[in-house]
């Protein structure tokens, strides 16, 4: 238990800081966005996440037969407004408008892409290992009988 505490830790650090570094580039090329002192962008990577994590969901379910009439742009523009509402609660950060805004969901969509991409967290992976770990220990503690069982395919 605590090995899989210990590594959902280490990847919530390493994305923490992959999107830390997302918004600090992404600060220097998007006109409108600016994080003022650098080390604010820590604080923005952490409530864009909090608010991600909880905001939006409401918001997106909420608004999910606009989301699907509008083919996702919807959910593109509640992006950006929890970027807007990140930035306002973060001091240090500016976001000149809605277009900014976008422009960042994108960017920050693209640094999530290539940060996976570059550091794989696999979860199904990592429960199959323990499944046949698991299922490896059985098959030794068990001895073989002549017993008739099922055979699944």
């Amino acid at each position: 238990m605590t090995a899989t505490l210990a590594a959902r830790s280490i990847r919530l650090l390493v994305a923490w800081v992959i999107n830390t570094l997302g918004l600090l580039v992404l600060s220097a090329i998007v006109p409108g966005f600016d994080i003022e002192p650098a080390w604010q962008a820590l604080w923005l990577a952490a409530m864009i996440a909090v608010l991600m994590a909880t905001l939006r969901p409401l918001l997106v379910w909420a608004t999910l037969r606009f989301i699907v009439i509008t083919g996702g742009i919807l959910a593109l523009v509640l992006s950006a407004l929890v970027i807007l509402l990140s930035a306002w609660l973060v001091e240090g950060v500016e976001v000149s408008g809605l277009g900014s805004a976008l422009i960042v969901v994108l960017g920050m969509g693209l640094v999530g892409t290539v940060g996976g991409v570059l550091f794989p967290f696999d979860d199904d992976l990592s429960y199959f290992r323990r499944v046949a770990r698991r299922q490896g220990r059985r098959a030794l503690s068990d001895e073989m009988g002549d017993d008739p069982g099922v055979v699944f395919f």
